[in-house]
Parts: C-alpha cells; sequence; structure tokens
C-alpha cells in the first residue's frame, strides 16, 4: 500500500498545478497576489487535516537543533515556493514542469550520499538517464531553450532541492508527517503575506473561488508525501513522484491548450520506463 503514497500525491498535485496555472492565466492574476492570497488558504487547509488527524506536537520539536533545522527547512521552500510560482506565472505549465524534473537528479545523488539507506545503483542510473532526456528535450539550435524566469527557478530548485530533501528526512524522524506540513506551512504563509504586502491587489471572486481547489489538494499531496518519505524515503518517493510532471504536461497541452512538443513527449516517456527499470531492477 505504500507505494501508492507517491504516486497517489502526484495525481493529487498534478491537478493542483493545473488549477494554479488557469487561475493565473485566465484572471491575469500576479503570482505575488496569488500566493499572498493562496498560501493563507493552502494553510487553513492544513489545519483542518491537521484537526482531522491530530498529530502529536510537542515542545521539544522547537528547540535547538531541531528549531535550527525547521526553520532552514522552511527558508529553503518559502524560496522555492516564489521562484517556482513566478516562472509559472511567465512560462508554459508544460514547460515549466518539464524542466522541474531536472532537480530530482540532484535529490537522489545527495540524498544518496548522505542516507545510507538511500543508496541504490539502480536509482541514480534512472536519475542520470531521465536528467538527459530532459536536457535533449530543451537542446534547440545548439542550445538550451529556457525561458529567463524558468532559468532562475531551475538554477535554484537544482542547488535547495536536495538541501530541503535531505532537510525534511531528518525532521520527519521526529515530527509527524501532518503536523510538519501545517507548521511549515503556517511559518511560509505568513512570511509571504508579509514579503508581498505591497501586491495586496484583490483577485477576482472567480479566482478566490477556484484557489480554495488548488490549496486542498495541495494540503493532501504535501502530506501524502511526507508520509512516503517517512515509509520508502527519499529516493523512491522522488522516482514515483516523477510522472507528476507526465500528468502536468499532459493536461496543460488537453486543457489549457498549450503546445505540443514531441520532443518533451519522447523524454517524458524515457523518464516513465527509466522510472519501471529502477523499481524491477531494484
Amino acid at each position: 500500500m505504500n507505494i501508492f503514497l507517491p504516486l497517489i500525491a502526484a495525481v493529487v498535485h498534478a491537478s493542483s498545478l493545473v488549477f494554479d496555472k488557469a487561475i493565473l492565466s485566465a484572471h491575469g492574476v500576479d503570482y505575488r497576489a496569488y500566493l499572498r492570497f493562496g498560501y493563507p488558504l493552502y494553510f487553513a487547509a492544513m489545519v483542518v487535516l491537521f484537526l482531522v488527524f491530530s498529530p502529536p506536537l510537542s515542545l521539544e520539536l522547537f528547540r535547538g537543533e531541531l528549531l535550527a533545522l525547521f526553520l532552514a527547512s522552511a527558508a529553503v521552500m518559502l524560496v522555492l515556493s516564489i521562484t517556482y510560482y513566478r516562472a509559472l506565472d511567465d512560462d508554459g505549465l508544460g514547460e515549466v514542469q518539464t524542466l522541474d524534473l531536472l532537480h530530482y537528479v540532484p535529490v537522489v545523488l545527495v540524498s544518496a550520499f548522505l542516507f545510507s539507506d538511500e543508496r541504490n545503483m539502480f536509482v541514480v542510473g534512472a536519475a542520470l538517464v531521465a536528467a538527459g532526456a530532459v536536457f535533449w528535450s530543451h537542446w534547440e539550435h545548439h542550445r538550451v531553450a529556457i525561458a529567463k524566469r524558468t532559468l532562475a527557478f531551475v538554477a535554484w530548485a537544482a542547488v535547495a532541492a536536495p538541501i530541503e530533501a535531505a532537510l525534511a528526512k531528518t525532521l520527519l524522524m521526529y515530527w509527524h508527517p501532518v503536523a510538519f506540513a501545517t507548521v511549515r506551512a503556517g511559518v511560509i504563509a505568513v512570511a509571504i503575506f508579509l514579503l508581498f504586502s505591497k501586491h495586496a491587489q484583490r483577485l477576482p471572486a472567480q479566482a478566490m473561488r477556484l484557489s480554495v481547489f488548488p490549496a486542498a489538494l495541495s494540503a493532501i499531496a504535501v502530506t501524502l508525501y511526507f508520509y512516503s518519505f517517512q515509509r520508502l524515503g527519499i529516493v523512491y518517493t522522488v522516482l514515483l513522484f516523477s510522472i507528476q510532471p507526465l500528468l502536468v504536461y499532459a493536461a496543460a497541452v488537453l486543457f489549457l491548450k498549450e503546445q505540443f512538443h514531441w520532443k518533451k513527449a519522447v523524454a517524458f516517456v524515457i523518464v516513465l520506463g527509466a522510472i519501471t527499470a529502477a523499481q524491477i531492477l531494484s
């Protein structure tokens, strides 16, 4: 049953991202105003899950080294969220999600280096194959075609994603997944609200109503993702969660009418094959 946690999380989170892009595109919403409204809404959804699961939450978690690690995790995720939605506001959903695959490679490699229980040669090989496929899909006219704002996200994600994953794995040895996701969402929501206080434009009524859906879906997806971290580890979670960009890209083409790129479609097939091979051989 554990193997379905990241798979379900991928499907749910893919749906959330499609809603995000649809709201940003259809209503002309600035990503800063959207985050300022949407992240507190996501925190509210996490609070609902917190009340349902009633996870333990000890004061010991907010002291010493654990507090430092938690704040570092929140800071890294804050910047990741801002750079992602900045890129998403500017670029196509399928494009951003394709490039989002690239950060899986450093996550797998760093996790295998730091944690002995994460080392698996088949998984590392699969990750490198996936990275090569994504690089090839973006090679156009002797260069890699990446939008400027998307490049900023890719660069930061390549550095920050493995750090965030390592911090989350360590913290989840002490935190309950729901408690961790809820408290971290609250800290980030406050930070975003303060950072973007000058971008307090009121969202259109329809955008506000629609924002409930990605907030709720994200809360469910993140909870399942962290449960998977605890039970399957980082490497298997990341590999199985790799189907998310495939689902998002398909949805972007089918429902948001984004342009179809055959090279990206082939790259996703290769990535999916690499994931399957890693599961079978390991």
